[in-house]
């Protein structure tokens, strides 16, 4: 099986190659499609993706950036017994870069093997004054070496390079023209990939823009981080006893002195781990106490900031949830459109009643026009739970009107719109929704949604998938999470699914509710845009999951008599939004805008 796989890999590479995905659907046999896709990850078709793209986007980026302004990056790092090919190889690829005022700080930790690197590197330090080395006769560990090397520094901004990595010849170069792009930028971080020992780069972590919420959940920015010397030394540098995750303690400290807007992304792998066994380049459990150490920092967090909220260990292994505490008992209004399926809405309701341990609710369901007899006794009899109101509608369906009226009848703090087709799975996705919702800055709270066939239908969407919006993953086991871990972590993203979205009432009311010129289709991704365009945060928690059915009462959006509809609303959605659309802040450039699986763009998108 393993030798006709990778001859099936090969045979799919090639025609990729070759023609694209047309090349790949011509030549390969649809039986064996599924697989194929799954064998195409960015991991696989990486080298490929580089040779067609990475000159491209680098000269896209210098077209539109200058390099008036020059100040000197200086570049720490801390040695200790690593092989002297490695080392010559970290040092080459600086003295590669194509941007030259540079400075290179070195320190020895008290090194035991290998020490012909401490007379490599003293020699290299008095040939050339841009190369600077320290060396200890105690170790100090990766915080105390880390602080020796940024002692010697005197640049204007600092990244760090380990002592077994490479960075990208022009890593320094696009690092600076961002900054002149806006010299207000005081963090700057880079997508980075993986270096085998051959020089064959794999792995690429295509990253998304700056996301507060996900940066609490787990260190994402890593590699290349640009960072200002004077503000680092004056929060105190690296602190000792955060060993292995003392940059994300660093960049956690950092960030609270700085703006959002301070920040910046360059989608470009600029940086490169060496994939050396015993490094966290292959094993994330090599530094048997980074996740404890990142918990600490946390922690630590937590109380600077003042949040009520403690951090338990999250779903993979890289990750935390910050679980914040409830304040008082606000109530929150379930609205659920309905129209006839009784059965389809008494699922619904009847595991919000039997599951949910949040208590204080209440639902409206809203009547659409349902004409069947046992729909309309169902409904009648639902007036007789204290916590179910049913209001009729009787006007032809347009989704955003028919919520919009359901809320002028609601009563709660936070509203929460409902599919009459979802069933609750954890007794905790009440709460688990309103603790981010009572977030001063929450927008749009969205959910783990999942297929009957425990496959994700909903964990966040991404603008500009499809035209206008997909969703995360659709189609992926539950057990799957996703790349970067994004299916299972609390994350920022541009918008959730109305199937199942709680905002506070006057985040809502702020945006003018939902939009009535929608009536069938992107009514949520738009409520969300503006939520977002307002200056709140759209977060997803895979914490709350429910089934969902989908359109089961009112059937798929695709069908004949709404499918001109929708594409009428397809054309509003890009009028309206336009590049925004085409920008997701929290995803990607370098990633498909055909699929919904977080692989790499292809020529054909």
């Amino acid at each position: 099986m393993k030798i006709y796989l990778e001859r099936l890999r090969n045979n799919a590479l090639k025609a990729y190659e070759e023609g694209g995905l047309l090349g790949l659907i011509k030549k390969i046999p649809i039986h064996s499609r599924y697989i194929i896709k799954r064998l195409l990850t960015p991991e696989q078709n990486y080298s490929y993706w580089l040779k067609k793209n990475e000159e491209r986007i680098i000269s896209e980026f210098v077209a539109n950036t200058t390099l008036d302004y020059k100040p000197k990056i200086s570049i720490i790092t801390p040695i200790y017994n690593i092989s002297p090919k490695l080392l010559k190889d970290a040092v080459r690829s600086v003295q590669k870069q194509t941007y030259t005022n540079w400075q290179l700080c070195l320190h020895n930790d008290a090194s035991t093997e290998y020490l012909e690197n401490i007379k490599y590197l003293q020699n290299l330090s008095r040939r050339d004054d841009k190369i600077r080395f320290s060396s200890s006769k105690i170790n100090e560990n990766f915080s105390g070496s880390l602080n020796k090397a940024l002692e010697l520094a005197d640049g204007e901004y600092f990244i760090i390079l380990d002592n077994d990595d490479m960075l990208h010849p022009r890593a320094l170069e696009l690092l600076v023209r961002k900054l002149n792009s806006n010299r207000k930028l005081r963090y700057i971080y880079t997508d980075e990939d993986k270096i085998e020992m051959d020089g064959g780069r794999c792995e690429p972590i295509i990253k998304p823009g700056w996301s507060p919420h996900y940066i609490m959940s787990m260190m994402y920015t890593t590699h290349i981080s640009l960072l200002e010397t004077a503000l680092v030394k004056k929060i105190g540098g690296f602190r000792k006893g955060y060993e292995a995750a003392q940059d994300y303690d660093l960049v956690l400290r950092y960030v609270e002195k700085i703006e959002p807007d301070e920040i910046a992304h360059i989608p470009i792998p600029l940086y490169h781990w060496r994939k050396i066994p015993g490094s966290t380049a292959v094993d994330y459990d090599a530094k048997g106490n980074a996740r404890i150490s990142a918990k600490k920092a946390l922690i630590d967090t937590v109380k600077r900031r003042g949040l009520d909220a403690e951090v338990l260990d999250g779903l993979t292994k890289p990750s935390f949830r910050i679980k914040y505490r409830i304040k008082g008992e606000p109530l929150i209004s379930i609205i659920i459109p309905t129209h006839n399926q009784y059965q389809v809405l008494k699922t619904c309701i009847d595991s919000i009643v039997t599951k949910t341990k949040y208590t204080n609710y209440e639902i409206i369901v809203i009547n659409n026009n349902s004409d069947e007899t046992d729909s309309i006794r169902y409904l009648a009899g639902l007036d007789k739970n204290k916590k179910v109101s049913v209001y009729d509608y009787p006007y032809p369906f347009n989704y955003s009107k028919i919520n919009n009226f359901g809320i002028s009848k609601a009563h709660g703090e936070h509203l929460l719109m409902l599919n009459n087709d979802t069933e609750v799975i954890n007794e905790n996705w009440l709460g688990n929704m309103l603790e981010l919702s009572q977030l001063p800055e929450a927008g749009a709270i969205g959910a783990m949604l999942l297929y009957p066939n425990n496959t994700y239908q909903h964990t966040g969407i991404v603008t500009g998938i499809g035209g206008v919006a997909g969703h995360s993953f659709r189609e992926r086991k539950k057990t799957d999470a996703g790349y970067l871990g994004l299916a299972h972590t609390i994350r920022n993203v541009s918008g959730v699914t109305g199937a199942c979205l709680m905002v506070k009432r006057d985040v809502f009311n702020k945006v003018g509710g939902f939009n009535e010129d929608l009536r069938v289709a992107f009514n949520d991704v738009d409520l969300c845009l503006e939520i977002d365009k307002a200056g709140y945060y759209n977060l997803y928690t895979p914490f709350a999951k429910l089934y969902h059915y989908e359109s089961l009462s009112r059937g798929s959006d695709q069908e004949s008599k709404r499918r001109s509809e929708f594409k009428k609303e397809i054309q509003y959605m890009k009028r309206k939004w336009g590049k925004r659309l085409y920008n997701d802040p929290y995803y990607n450039i370098n990633l498909t805008l055909k699929y919904e699986d977080f692989t790499l763009k292809t020529k054909d998108g």
